[in-house]
């Protein structure tokens, strides 16, 4: 049974993680169009370097979150591997070995 509850906690921790990382996507999108806003509007005048460097700031701390995302992501990938007693180099990332959603 403990086996069984970690395997299920696990693969829940992967959704978990996957739905993270797609939502750190959109964020990142969503950030890169604002700085290119904000720097646009530098460039014309209307707002200080303090906001283009804000707006820089904002889009690396989202980018080095969604580089730890991957990470933990990638670790809990291995370790479903291994309760699986499969070779760790399984990609369960990709979905093709997945449980059902």
């Amino acid at each position: 049974m403990t086996l069984t509850a970690q395997v299920a906690k696990t693969y829940f921790q992967i959704r978990d993680l996957q739905e993270q990382e797609r939502l750190l996507e959109q964020t990142i999108a969503t950030l890169h169009s604002a700085y290119e806003s904000v720097r646009d509007r530098y460039a014309l005048g209307l707002v200080t370097s303090l906001d283009v460097y804000q707006a820089e700031g904002n889009l690396a701390q989202a980018r080095a979150q969604r580089e730890t995302v991957t990470a933990t992501l990638a670790a809990t990938d291995h370790l479903l591997s291994v309760l699986l007693g499969r070779y760790p180099q399984t990609d369960f990332l990709s979905g093709a070995h997945m449980l059902p959603a």
